[in-house]
């Protein structure tokens, strides 16, 4: 589901004219790992998709590993703050993480990239509206990969769950 969602997402962002605004699905996706499978398999899911994007992307190699690794940074800390199971924890902490996201990029062309210092206020704006967005679709998301665990459960013998420690 993340590769098809990496594959279409520059697509998606060209065909609504909107190049540096989206529902970052693959933030959404790293939270409910990390509720779901734990801290370990959130990392190497995170790992694993940033390393993607890195294949189908023409940035810096290893930029995007670093991003999302980040989140589930971000995920370890405000877990302990806010409860990954509620509702309004998965808002805050989905929204916290694409800020971070966008934060990390954002210092990562400061420190590269000085010349395009007046260029990042912009991205940083874009980000409060993306990181609002993905905030709000995360429990909507969660709700719905949750109804389809549940439907897979069903199928497998002994009710077995795959986790990673």
């Amino acid at each position: 589901m993340g590769l098809t969602y990496i594959l279409l997402r520059g697509d998606l962002a060209e065909g609504l004219g909107v190049p540096f605004f989206h529902l970052d699905i693959l933030t959404i996706l790293t939270v409910y790992v990390f509720l779901a499978f734990g801290s370990v398999s959130a990392g190497v899911f995170a790992l694993t998709q940033g390393l993607c994007m890195d294949l189908f992307s023409r940035g810096k190699p290893g930029l995007f590993p670093l991003l999302y690794l980040s989140t589930v940074a971000v995920v370890a800390i405000l877990r302990r703050l806010f409860e990954l199971e509620n509702p309004k924890g998965q808002i805050i902490i989905c929204a916290a993480a694409e800020i971070c996201v966008h934060a990390v990029r954002a210092l990562l062309i400061i420190l590269l990239f000085p010349a395009l210092s007046p260029w990042c206020q912009s991205l940083l704006n874009s980000a409060l509206i993306s990181a609002t967005m993905t905030g709000l679709a995360g429990p909507i998301i969660f709700l719905l990969l949750g109804r389809l665990s549940a439907a897979l459960m069903k199928d497998m013998p002994n009710g077995q769950k795959a986790k990673i420690e």
